[in-house]
Parts: C-alpha cells; sequence; structure tokens
C-alpha cells in the first residue's frame, strides 16, 4: 500500500465550495493560499472559514472559538455522539479532528472548550509528540 502523504495530497486540487473540506486543504497544502470559491452558507461554514486563517496566524482564542462552534453542531446532531455503538462507527469526525490536531501542532492548547468538545474533540487535541493521550 502506497504512503498517502502530503505530497500526494498537495498535487490534489481544491476541493470546492465545501469550506470543511477547503479548510483542510488549505491548512495542509499552504495556509498562505487563498480559499476561492468557497461559500460561506451559515454560522458553521464561518466557524470554518476561520479556523482556516486563526491556525496558521496563532489566534489560539478564535481557534477554541470556532472548534466549540463546530463541536457543538457534531454534537447536536446525534444525541448518542458519546456512546460506543459495537460495529459502528468511531463517534469522532475525522475532519474536525484533523483540523484540531493541526492546531495543536501550530500550538493550540484548550483552555475553556466545553468538556462534551473536549470529549469529542479528543482524538485530535494529543499534543505533537505526545506517547500517550491527553487524558480529559
Amino acid at each position: 500500500m502506497a504512503d498517502f502523504g502530503k505530497g500526494e495530497f498537495s498535487r490534489m486540487p481544491p476541493p470546492g465550495p465545501d469550506a470543511q473540506a477547503a479548510t483542510l486543504w488549505r491548512l495542509t497544502v499552504d495556509p498562505e493560499l487563498p480559499l476561492q470559491g468557497v461559500e460561506c452558507r451559515d454560522e458553521l461554514d464561518e466557524a470554518w472559514l476561520k479556523l482556516a486563517e486563526s491556525i496558521p496566524q496563532g489566534k489560539h482564542v478564535d481557534t477554541e472559538e470556532s472548534l466549540q462552534v463546530v463541536a457543538d453542531f457534531w454534537i447536536q446532531e446525534d444525541e448518542d455522539w458519546g456512546l460506543f455503538h459495537p460495529r459502528s462507527y468511531p463517534c469522532f469526525d475525522p475532519y474536525v479532528c484533523a483540523v484540531a490536531a493541526l492546531a495543536c501542532r501550530g500550538g493550540y492548547s484548550p483552555r475553556k472548550l466545553s468538556a462534551d468538545a473536549l470529549k469529542f474533540l479528543d482524538p485530535g487535541l494529543v499534543p505533537p509528540n505526545a506517547d500517550s493521550p491527553r487524558s480529559a
């Protein structure tokens, strides 16, 4: 199996109008690239686009506010989000946790996230080079 790293990802075209995919693409490929044609339809898209700006600029307060909005959205989408169900997908969103991990890599550390947001984002909040997951 081939290793799909940053080089392969950077050769992919911009993802289009989806704010979530565009944010992850920009943060992974080049934080200086403009996000053209991305639609901002609601508060969730606004939070994603704010993450695309705040993470590379080290604006950790803005990053935290946006991560809280995104986590709250997904928590409200599924009343059983925090429960494990055998033979089901894990209760975390890979895009959200990937962006949380990129924020931590850029120096972000959670300060005022709600307990639920901390639990939801936990797979992405492991500090870089950590030997074990952070306990919440």
